[in-house]
């Protein structure tokens, strides 16, 4: 018991001493200072606003549902997905889901239809966990089809004065894995990682059924299963992919969105072979003004890229938002972004409080 405290203190320690895993009021810390000017440069912080306009057609500005942007997509390029509105009759909004499950099977992706950060993110493998989920949620969430296959994130622009967007920016998502020696238990070989230490107390929480499992010499297991830097997922730079088929392709899925210029899809595809050449690609979710070029994570580019790369994105923003101002397009209000960020926030404490009682709940079905 001493020894598992002492890792997680040493992993707190890493936290702080390792800039990918800063806490973000910390690490954007620059990039405010730098959007503060852009605000002064372009005569107004709202500006930024503006960049999408067929997205906040929907009627935000800030953070739009995972619905509403999916939806403005042609469905070809799209993972199947359902809305569950909570305030739908429970016994509705069940058969929905069962209704989806047997013309996608399991499992299925079910998160918050408005959120960030993986929070309330959940794989679910069977009708009896379905079900319970359901339940026990009380905001609006979709039922995503589950689709295999390598992970990337894609960021894609395009300024209104320019006929062809482009991808600037590919990151390669890998889930959090750890390697077993025939020796030592799950709970171990976390806590002795170098990187997973650092997220321990998630990749714990994930394994809780199974922490006293000694994996097999060279068994590669996973420790989590949602494509999230944030909880432990680890992202690389992917440029190394780009392909004038993959521009191409992320050309036609944007502009088959009206009014849309500016954000990033996090997608999968059977292959990398089939991300190359643009082939049977699926949009999971859209990250638009507040989307981020996600490579800055891969540690080995360094914070100074990471810092810069975030502040010439938003320059980007503000100089597209700004275009679409002047031709007409509306921008939020100060209380459009107050409200807003009032809900979210809201809305981010029921998904933690959700998540949290799942995890209670599955651990419990263990004891």
């Amino acid at each position: 018991m001493l020894w598992r405290r002492w890792r997680l203190t040493v992993g707190w320690f890493k936290r702080w001493l390792i800039w990918e895993f800063w806490p973000p009021w910390f690490f954007y810390l620059p990039t405010i200072l730098w959007v503060s000017l852009l605000s002064l440069r372009y005569l107004g912080p709202l500006k930024a606003t503006s960049v999408n306009p067929g997205i906040s057609a929907y009627g935000k500005f800030l953070l739009n549902t995972k619905s509403d942007k999916l939806s403005g997509f042609s469905p070809e390029y799209v993972a199947p997905f359902e809305l569950l509105k909570y305030k739908e009759d429970l016994g509705k909004r069940t058969g929905k889901a069962m209704d989806f499950v047997k013309k996608h099977n399991f499992p299925v992706v079910l998160k918050p239809n408005l959120g960030g950060r993986g929070v309330g993110v959940w794989i679910v493998k069977d009708s009896d966990q379905l079900k319970s989920d359901i339940e026990m949620i009380d905001y609006d969430a979709i039922i995503q089809a589950y689709v295999s296959g390598v992970e990337y994130g894609i960021f894609w622009i395009r300024h209104p004065k320019e006929k062809k967007g482009h991808v600037v920016s590919i990151t390669e998502k890998r889930l959090p894995k750890i390697t077993g020696d025939g020796k030592r238990t799950l709970e171990e070989l976390v806590l002795t990682h170098p990187r997973s230490v650092c997220m321990a107390k998630k990749h714990l929480t994930y394994l809780s059924n199974r922490l006293d499992y000694i994996p097999k010499n060279g068994e590669s297991v996973l420790i989590g299963e949602v494509g999230t830097h944030s909880l432990g997922a680890l992202f690389l730079d992917g440029s190394e992919i780009h392909t004038p088929e993959l521009d191409s392709r992320f050309s036609s899925i944007s502009q088959s969105h009206d009014g849309f210029y500016f954000g990033r899809f996090d997608v999968r595809a059977p292959s990398i072979e089939h991300l190359k050449a643009g082939r049977k690609i699926q949009i999971l979710e859209l990250n638009a003004l507040f989307g981020e070029m996600t490579h800055i994570w891969d540690s080995r580019r360094g914070l100074l890229n990471a810092w810069s790369t975030l502040c010439k994105q938003w320059s980007q923003a503000y100089s597209i938002g700004a275009h679409n101002r002047f031709q007409g397009a509306s921008k939020a209000r100060y209380w459009d972004v107050v409200k807003e960020t009032w809900n979210v926030w809201r809305l981010n404490r029921r998904h933690k409080r959700a998540t949290s009682l799942r995890n209670e709940r599955i651990q419990a079905s263990f004891l």
